[in-house]
This record gives structure tokens, C-alpha cells and sequence, in this order.
């Protein structure tokens, strides 16, 4: 007798399908597992983001430069700290480092937001910045461009131009520098801001490739001299000259002019030539029969002066390898581009050979930078 068909699956193939999806249910849930765990490190990562940008944001958020209120936030007071902020599903530790730089006004802080997350695994997120010293009074300055120059750009003109220049309407300004003869103005490439005309005349006008080198003189007589806040009257017959180097071809034939309408300052204006090169070099001395100079820095006679620069640097540093010439070098060199505020201060030697001034440094918490450094003499 022939025995009937098989029906079904045997224990062999059940047990074989049960492991397969058991495999398959494992793939699913660590699927769902790193999602989870991903989705979890993301939400504490975007919360320590903003932890990170609201300490920032407090450092920054200072009202003064210095002071002992308590309930006032002063620049001064930015230091490294440790807290903990208690988040959503962690514990963050925020830890912020202020890096010293040469610079007084101004603070490199790095602000660290760490935590452990589910896994046991160390996070965290850095943020980096740099924080000047400016306070809230002068927040207009945000505004001004990033040319190095500290005044704006008027009317759209480069920011080297002197802003009583008046505009041609044809790409160029023309500026009569103060102190000059009648007639005797300058021609602006509105966009370089460099000198492109001499005009001896209104219709007498000559090319010319220059470029202007301009700044303050200022007077400071006193037993203890200031930089930020020059408090003399400005010595008679002050002159500013420029001892040009390079192009050999065009060295004597600058032109330099003061302004001598204040009573506590001299404003000076050289178009120095460049001839058809690209750049200058040389050097710019203050002088004048009232300006008795002293023999050398350790020179302290009270009855002669010494010409400080102001300059970021109180060392001789060689431009434009060590410092930038609109920094202010004890000697240009290279000089492609207009200058402005290439400022200096006069003051007097000292107060006996036994007893030399040096040039005045910088005061720490003012929002101005007073730093000079020697510059006749120089050594």
C-alpha cells in the first residue's frame, strides 16, 4: 500500500526561519539603536553649540575697561573658569581659557563645552575668539571698513583721501594741502587713493605718480608727558620732511605742507613720488628751529626735546618684514599705498642729564592706543 503525501515544514526548517529572523530583528533594533544614540549626540551637540555662543556672548558683553563695581562687566575682568550647566540629558562642563597676547586690549579666549554621552564617551565643542577692549561708547567704530584706516570712507572715496578733497565727479578729487601756495593742489585717483596730478595752478597740471603720507604732530611739555591726552601748546616753525631713499630718480622732489591753524597741533601732507615705480622708501623727520633735539635717548637735558612715533611696537622693528609700514617704522621701506595718522608726539628730554624721559607707553584700560617709541633720537 502506497503511503499518502507529506504536508508542512519540518523542526529543522522552523528552527532555520526562527534564526534568520531573529537575525533580522537584531539588524533592525541596533539600526534603531544607532539612530537613537546618533539622534541623542546630535540634541546634546546642538545644545553645547549654544552654551558655547552664550559664554562667548557674555564675555563680550562687557559695559568698561577696568573698574570695581560689582554689578558692572568690565573687559578687565575676563579671566579662565570652570562651570557646570545642567542640560536636557547631560551635564556639560564649560571651561573658558583667556590666552595672553601681546596686545593689553585685546584677549584671545577659547571657550570649551564638554560632556559624556550615553555610551560613555567624551564630547565636546570648542569656539575660539579674539576680544578687543572697546567700550560701548565707541561700538560705532563696528561700521568702520576693514582697511586699516580709522576713518570711513567718505562718499565712497578710498580712505586715504583728506575729507575737505572735493570730487571731480570723474573718478578723482582734488585737495589743496593747507600751508601751500595759492593754487597748489593734488589729484586723487578716487579708488587707490593715490596722487595721479601736481597742479601748480588751477589749469597748470603735471601726471604724477605719488602717494601721501600724512599725520599729527602733537605737544606734550610737561614733568610727566601723555600720549593719549598731549596737553601743550604746539612749539612754532614745525616742519615734517621726508629723507627719501627710493626711486633714486625722484628723491628731493617731494612735496610736504603743515597745517598750522591749531594751537596744539601741526597736520602735515608729503605726496611723495614713486616715478614709474610702485613704491617708495625713506624716512619722515620732524624739525624746526624751535626743535632743539637731544643728542641721544640718554640725553636728558631739560632745555631739548625728543620726537616720539606712535607706533604698536616700542622696539626698532624693520618694515615690511617685521612690521607693516602704516604701523609706523622708524624707516619706510617698500611703501606702495597711501598713509595716514603717521602721528608723532614732542616732549621734552628730561629733567636733567641724570634723569631721561623715555617715550611714553601705553595706559592700560583706555580705549586709546597711546604706545610710542623713540624716533629722534633713536638710540
Amino acid at each position: 500500500m502506497r503511503s499518502g503525501s507529506q504536508a508542512g515544514i519540518s523542526l529543522v526548517e522552523a528552527l532555520v526561519a526562527l534564526v534568520v529572523m531573529s537575525f533580522g530583528t537584531l539588524a533592525v533594533l541596533g539600526v534603531q539603536s544607532t539612530l537613537r544614540f546618533n539622534g541623542d549626540v546630535s540634541k546634546q551637540r546642538a545644545e553645547a553649540v549654544r552654551i558655547a555662543q552664550e559664554a562667548m556672548e557674555d564675555a563680550r558683553s562687557f559695559s568698561g575697561i577696568a573698574g570695581a563695581d560689582e554689578d558692572v562687566a568690565y573687559f578687565g575682568d575676563i579671566a579662565d573658569s570652570v562651570r557646570t550647566v545642567d542640560g536636557l540629558n547631560a551635564t556639560f562642563t564649560v571651561t573658558t581659557t583667556v590666552q595672553t597676547v601681546a596686545d593689553p586690549r585685546r584677549k584671545t579666549v577659547q571657550v570649551q563645552v564638554g560632556w559624556q554621552d550615553r555610551g560613555g564617551n567624551a564630547q565636546a565643542v570648542q569656539f575660539d575668539s579674539a576680544i578687543f577692549g572697546t567700550t560701548s561708547a565707541f561700538a560705532g567704530t563696528l561700521v568702520i571698513p576693514a582697511n586699516r584706516s580709522p576713518i570711513r570712507n567718505p562718499g565712497g572715496r578710498h580712505g586715504a583721501i583728506p575729507p575737505a578733497a572735493v570730487d571731480q565727479g570723474d573718478g578723482s578729487s582734488r585737495f589743496a594741502p593747507p600751508g601751500a601756495a595759492s593754487g597748489v593742489s593734488w589729484v586723487f585717483n578716487n579708488r587707490t587713493g593715490y596722487i595721479t596730478r601736481v597742479c601748480t595752478a588751477v589749469e597748470s597740471c603735471i601726471d604724477s605718480s605719488a602717494r601721501l603720507l600724512a599725520g599729527y604732530v602733537r605737544f606734550d611739555l610737561n614733568a610727566s608727558p601723555s600720549a593719549e591726552l598731549p596737553g601743550s601748546a604746539r612749539l612754532s616753525d614745525i616742519q615734517v620732511r621726508v629723507v627719501q631713499t627710493a626711486p633714486a630718480a625722484v628723491a628731493g622732489t617731494l612735496q610736504c605742507f603743515e597745517d598750522t591753524s591749531s594751537p596744539s597741533w601741526v597736520a602735515y601732507y608729503c605726496a611723495v613720488p614713486t616715478d614709474n615705480q610702485v613704491s617708495w622708501s625713506g624716512q619722515a623727520l620732524v624739525g624746526g628751529s624751535s626743535l632743539d633735539l637731544a643728542n641721544s635717548i640718554a640725553d636728558g637735558d631739560a632745555d631739548e626735546h625728543r620726537v616720539c612715533r606712535y607706533t604698536p611696537y616700542r622696539a626698532h622693528l624693520t618694515a615690511p618684514t617685521q612690521m607693516r609700514n602704516d604701523e609706523h617704522p622708524l624707516v619706510y621701506s617698500n611703501v606702495t599705498e597711501s598713509l595716514t595718522n603717521q602721528n608723532f608726539l614732542v616732549m621734552r628730554a628730561g629733567n636733567g642729564d641724570a634723569d631721561p624721559w623715555a617715550c611714553p607707553d601705553d595706559v592700560a584700560g583706555t580705549p586709546v592706543n597711546g604706545t610710542t617709541w623713540h624716533h629722534q633720537p633713536s638710540s
